[in-house]
């Protein structure tokens, strides 16, 4: 294990911060590691955006989901909504199995919650279909939340 001072404070604060190979921050005096207990998840959204008629679509191009070993990762949340139109239905699927049932896309922004673990690399797919209305300008948000 190779440790590396990152940061000497001034002299009235004793405490001296290193950081060690797994990015865990260390005080050299009292031996704790403070930031251990303050990682917390976070959340990113990965964006569909198509301009125009989505009506002739039936299967976007998929997304993958990186992260790393020591990471996990958990799809909480699908944000919908068409620029014009009626209505158009979409699934999700991850690496070609459907996850929940069909959405049904309309001019309202609506989120629609999921509890969906992910594993490294999963491919994410959505499939078109039923458009009604001619519906275009078609945006599919997945918030996705990453433990580090």
């Amino acid at each position: 294990m190779s440790v590396t001072i990152i940061d000497i404070l001034p002299a009235a604060d004793p405490f001296i911060d290193v950081v060690v190979e797994s990015q865990i921050f260390v005080d050299v005096v009292s031996g704790e590691t403070p930031g251990v207990a303050s990682i917390q998840p976070f959340r990113l959204g990965h964006t569909w955006g198509l301009v125009g008629d989505v009506t002739a679509l039936t299967v976007l191009p998929s997304i993958f989901i990186p992260f790393g070993t020591t990471q996990s990762a958990k799809l909480v949340g699908i944000r919908t909504k068409l620029g014009s139109g009626t209505s158009i239905d979409v699934q999700l699927k991850r690496n070609g199995t459907n996850l929940g049932s069909v959405i049904t896309v309309i001019p309202t922004a609506v989120t629609t919650t999921f509890n969906q673990s992910l594993a490294a690399n999963d491919e994410l797919t959505l499939v078109l279909s039923s458009p009604v209305g001619s519906p275009t300008h078609l945006t599919v948000t997945l918030f996705v939340e990453h433990t580090p």
